[in-house]
Parts: structure tokens; C-alpha cells; sequence
């Protein structure tokens, strides 16, 4: 299968099959079917403003006072029994769901920079700054939890937890849930989106029947896949990557780095983590590699993948050989210059450091 560069199937997994964000990133014009020029991957869940587009938005303004949103007409709520009719989505939905995630625990993302957000006809909306955060775009456009829900979810009997209340703008409807089964959605023949192929112009989606399992047993998960009984897996453990290429080398790959992952914080704010002569020391005496072995990614993953990948034009990434030589050191395992950089920051004997863990 493709390598590293060309994880373009890795942002899939954030995608929701019913609710819908107010940007995306542009695919078709800059993907494979595009231009190709970028690779998606959304490594630590980053995309360049350039490479992104109004989704439920036609487009937006930003200023550093505010933002304009103006939503895309047309695009319509699935009408769902007992909890809404089929309707327009207007700007006073995408309003009132910014509201409640604002007030809610994960509204923390965006709160400290938001203030008054209110409509200001049909289709367009304000967001205004109490301090300008370029952290917008993420946060409020294209981040997990920026799908916008209808406000009729949240009003029906048992509310938006009740699995009988989902509904949204996108691609499938929601037909049955069975707790450590599956879940069954099918096509929402209403979908604003089309697309473009060789010329000719398709209604999207092509899939009349999306069924996702839950499969808890990693080697039954994996066989359903070498046996086509599930047609795709974004969460394929690393050990099993040599095993499906070679007993199911038909099966197509995508490999991509992940979007995050565990990491080790530094007390920054007092000794000896202050200093940052210090910090390069300690990087200098880390084997980074070793974390990629751990993890099955020896030569896949370059040693600084995060968090910005390979994936990126060289405007935002500079790769290894590229770095200026003070930074390319710190990529350079080297535990007797690490001791000796210690040393010269005052700490010969080195130091003993308390490190807090969950139990995982």
C-alpha cells in the first residue's frame, strides 16, 4: 500500500455520517483527485487555511475584531419523527449550538476568545473577539466537537442523548442502534453535496447502506477485515500491518501517522525544567527512536513528525536535513553530550524527577 505521504484516508475517521462542520478541508480540489498537493493527514489536527473550504459556510470573513459567517442555503435538517420536520439549516442554528457548547465544559477551547455571536439576517452569523485567537479556524470550523447539531435534539423527549432524537444536515440517517452490535445508517437521499467525476456530475452519497460494528476482539476485528466482511478500518494496529501484507496483499493501505498521542509534560515554570538549556539537554538524551520501534514505526515516521508532518508543503514543515544545525542536534541520540550539556547548566550529578501517570 501507499506509505506515510500518502495517508490521505487517516482524516476519514473524524468524519461524522450524519451532523456536518462549518469548514473542511478542500479534498477534491487539493487531494488526490485534485491537485495532490496535499496530503490531509491531519497530523496534530492541523490544516493550512489554504487547503480548506466553507462546508455548511459558503465562505467567511475575519477580522481581528470578529468573524462573518455566511451559511451555505439549501442544505437541509433530516426530518426525524417526533423531534423536527425536514427544514432549511439557517444561521441561527449554527448560533444557538455555538452558544451551547460554549456553555458547556468543552466550550473551554474557544470561550476565552469569544464574545457576543448573533445573526444578522437568514443565512449570516457574527462571531465577535474579545482578543483575537487564530485558533479559531480549528476550534470553531473544523474540530470534532464543531459539528452543529439541530436545536430540536436537544428540546425532544430524552433530549440529544436519546438515540431516537439524531438527526443532521449530512450524507446518512440514522435507521438502528444496538448496544454492542452495530449501528445502521442509510443514504439521505436529500444531501446537498455533488461531485465532479470526469466531467459528469453525481449525487452524493454513493453508498445506499452504511453498517459500522463494534467489534471489541482486535483478532476478530482483523479477521473480518482480511475476509471482506468489513470493507475498511481506520485503526489497524502496527503489529498487524506485516501479518494483512502478507496473507491479504489485495487489501488496499493507507498508512498515516496519528493525530496526537501520549506525551510527557515539563514543569516549564521552575527549576530545572526552566531552563532551556535544560530542555535541550534532556531531548539530546532521548532516544526517539526507540518510541517509533515501540510503536512499529521504525522507518516510517520520521524522528519530528509532530505537529507538523512530512504532509505539509516546506513553507510549514522543514524537514531533518533542513533544520538549522542548533535544532537537528536535539534529533541526534547522544547520552554523553546530553550528560555533559547538563554539566555545563549547572547540574553534573544531573537530578531526580517525579513524574505523574495514569495507570494506561
Amino acid at each position: 500500500g501507499p506509505d506515510l505521504a500518502g495517508g490521505a484516508w487517516g482524516p476519514t475517521q473524524w468524519l461524522s455520517p450524519m451532523q456536518e462542520r462549518p469548514i473542511m478541508g478542500d479534498f477534491e480540489k487539493y487531494g488526490p483527485r485534485g491537485t495532490d498537493e496535499y496530503a490531509f493527514r491531519l497530523t496534530g489536527c492541523y490544516v493550512p487555511e489554504q487547503y480548506l473550504r466553507g462546508w455548511l459556510l459558503e465562505d467567511w470573513e475575519v477580522t481581528l475584531e470578529k468573524l462573518v459567517w455566511h451559511v451555505r442555503p439549501g442544505i437541509y435538517w433530516m426530518a426525524i419523527d417526533g423531534v423536527m420536520e425536514a427544514r432549511e439549516l439557517v444561521a441561527q442554528d449554527i448560533v444557538d449550538d455555538i452558544l451551547y457548547l460554549r456553555d458547556c465544559p468543552a466550550g473551554v477551547t474557544f470561550r476565552h476568545f469569544t464574545g457576543d455571536i448573533y445573526v444578522t439576517d437568514r443565512y449570516t452569523l457574527e462571531i465577535e473577539f474579545t482578543k483575537f485567537d487564530l485558533t479559531w479556524i480549528f476550534w470553531l470550523g473544523y474540530e470534532d466537537r464543531a459539528l452543529i447539531t439541530a436545536p430540536e435534539m436537544l428540546t425532544a423527549p430524552g433530549g440529544a442523548d436519546s438515540w431516537d432524537n439524531q438527526t443532521g444536515t449530512g450524507p446518512f440517517k440514522l435507521r438502528e442502534y444496538v448496544v454492542g452490535s452495530h449501528m445502521t445508517f442509510d443514504r439521505n437521499p436529500n444531501w446537498w453535496k455533488t461531485t465532479v467525476i470526469d466531467g459528469v456530475e453525481y449525487e452524493l452519497p454513493f453508498i445506499d447502506e452504511l453498517v459500522m460494528p463494534m467489534i471489541l476482539d482486535e483478532a476478530t476485528w482483523v479477521s473480518a477485515l482480511r475476509t471482506g466482511k468489513v470493507d475498511y478500518d481506520w485503526t489497524v494496529a502496527t503489529p498487524q500491518w506485516e501479518n494483512l501484507d502478507k496473507t491479504t496483499p489485495e487489501l488496499l493501505s493507507s498508512r498515516t501517522e496519528p493525530s496526537g498521542g501520549n506525551g510527557l509534560y515539563l514543569q516549564c515554570t521552575q527549576p530545572p525544567f526552566d531552563d532551556v538549556d535544560v530542555r535541550r539537554a534532556m531531548m539530546v538524551g532521548t532516544d526517539m527512536g526507540d518510541f517509533a520501534a515501540l510503536a512499529g514505526l521504525e522507518g516510517l515516521v520520521p524522528l519530528h513528525w509532530y505537529p507538523l508532518s512530512p504532509g505539509h508543503p516546506e513553507s510549514l514543515y522543514t524537514p531533518l536535513e533542513k533544520l538549522p544545525a542548533e535544532t537537528k542536534l536535539l534529533y541526534d541520540y547522544n547520552p554523553t553530550l546530553a550528560k555533559q550539556m547538563l554539566a555545563d547548566a549547572g547540574y553534573p550529578n544531573g537530578f531526580k524527577v517525579y513524574v505523574t501517570s495514569g495507570p494506561s
